[in-house]
C-alpha cells in the first residue's frame, strides 16, 4: 500500500457574487494556496481523516464501514468541515466501486471557512486522493463533476463554481448553464479577511427578500452586475488591468447596494485603495470574509494597510494547474 498526496487550490471570486443565482454569469479565480490529503489505503475498510488545520488542530475521527463516527478529540467545530471529507469518499467510493477504507491526513495553507473554497478544495483533493490511492485516474472533469455532488449533497443546493475552478485552475467565467475558461496574464491579488457575522445562506436569503420588495429596482442591480462580469471578461483577457481594476470597483459598489457588505469589509477596502490597489471588492457572499485587491505595483502597501484595518492580508497569483497528485 501505498500514499499519495494531492493538493487542490483555494478559490477567490472576482466577479458577479449574489446576481450568479440569477442566472447572470460570474468569474472566479484558482489562487496560489493549496489544501492537501494524503491517502493512505487502509485494509479494514474504515475512512479515518485527520484534520490538522481546519481550525481544530489535531482533530481525528474514525468513520467506519457502517457509517459510525468516533471522534477522537474534542473539536466539533470542525465537523462541518469534515462533512465535506467524509461525503467526499462516500462519493468516491460509489462512482469507482470501491470499498476499501483510507487515513487521511489534511492540512491547509490557507484559512479554512474564510471563503476561500476551501469546502470544494477538501472535496476536490478527497476525491483524488482516495482514487490515485487505490490506482485510479480521474480526469480534473471527473473530479469536479464528482465535487460538485459532494457540495450538493452537504448544502442541499450549490453553484459549480468553486468545485470546477479548484479542480481545473485558471479563471472561469461561469453560468447555472455552462462554463469557459478565460486566457490571460498574470494578476497580482492581495486577499483581505475578517471574520464572518452572517451565513451565505442568511446573506443569500436576504437579497432574495430584498429583489421579492423592490423587483425592478434589484433586477436592475442583477443586471448591471451581469454587465460587469461581461465587461471584466474582455478587460481580462486583453490584460487591461486598469479596467479589471474600475469594474471591481463599480461591482463592489453594486454590492455595497445589496446590502451584503459590512463595516469591517468596508475599512479594509477603503485602507487598501488609499495604499495603491487600483480596484477592491469583497469576494465571495459577504458579512465578513475575503477582501480582494487588485495592486501590481504596490502589493507590499496594500497588505499592511489590510492589517492595519484590522484584517489578515497575504498576497496572492493565479494558480492555472488545479488539482494535481505531489506524491505518490
Amino acid at each position: 500500500m501505498r500514499q499519495v498526496v494531492v493538493s487542490a487550490p483555494g478559490v477567490v471570486k472576482l466577479f458577479g457574487e449574489h446576481a450568479v443565482v440569477y442566472g447572470k454569469p460570474a468569474i472566479a479565480m484558482a489562487i496560489n494556496k493549496r489544501l492537501r490529503v494524503a491517502a493512505l489505503p487502509r485494509s479494514d475498510g474504515h475512512v479515518k481523516i485527520i484534520a490538522r488545520d481546519l481550525k481544530a488542530m489535531g482533530l481525528i475521527i474514525n468513520v467506519a464501514g457502517n457509517g459510525e463516527i468516533a471522534i477522537e478529540t474534542e473539536y466539533g467545530m470542525a465537523m462541518n468541515a469534515i462533512s465535506y471529507v467524509r461525503t467526499a469518499i462516500e462519493v468516491a467510493k460509489k462512482y469507482l466501486r470501491e470499498p476499501r477504507g483510507v487515513e487521511l491526513d489534511i492540512s491547509s495553507d490557507m484559512p479554512v471557512g474564510a471563503g476561500l473554497g476551501t469546502s470544494a478544495a477538501v472535496a476536490v483533493a478527497s476525491i483524488k486522493a482516495y482514487a490515485s490511492a487505490f490506482g485510479y485516474h480521474l480526469t480534473n472533469d471527473e473530479v469536479a463533476s464528482l465535487a460538485h455532488e459532494v457540495e450538493k449533497t452537504v448544502q442541499g443546493a450549490a453553484s459549480p463554481m468553486d468545485s470546477t475552478v479548484s479542480a481545473l485552475g485558471g479563471i472561469h467565467i461561469i453560468t447555472l448553464q455552462d462554463r469557459s475558461r478565460l486566457s490571460m496574464g498574470p494578476l497580482p491579488l492581495v486577499v483581505g479577511y475578517v471574520d464572518r457575522e452572517s451565513t451565505t445562506k442568511d446573506l443569500v436569503n436576504n437579497v432574495k427578500e430584498l429583489r421579492a420588495r423592490y423587483p425592478a429596482l434589484i433586477g436592475s442591480i442583477m443586471d448591471a452586475i451581469g454587465e460587469a462580469v461581461l465587461l471584466a471578461r474582455n478587460a481580462l483577457e486583453s490584460n487591461d488591468l486598469a479596467t479589471v481594476a474600475e469594474l471591481m470597483n463599480i461591482n463592489q459598489g453594486l454590492l455595497e447596494s445589496l446590502g451584503v457588505s459590512t463595516g469591517r469589509i468596508n475599512s479594509l477596502i477603503y485602507a487598501a485603495r488609499r495604499a495603491g490597489a487600483l480596484g477592491a471588492k469583497l469576494s465571495g457572499a459577504g458579512g465578513g470574509g475575503i477582501v480582494i485587491a487588485l495592486a501590481p505595483e504596490a502589493v507590499k502597501e496594500v497588505k499592511i494597510a489590510m492589517e492595519i484595518a484590522g484584517g489578515h492580508s497575504f498576497p496572492v497569483e493565479k494558480d492555472d494547474e488545479g488539482a494535481r497528485v505531489d506524491e505518490g
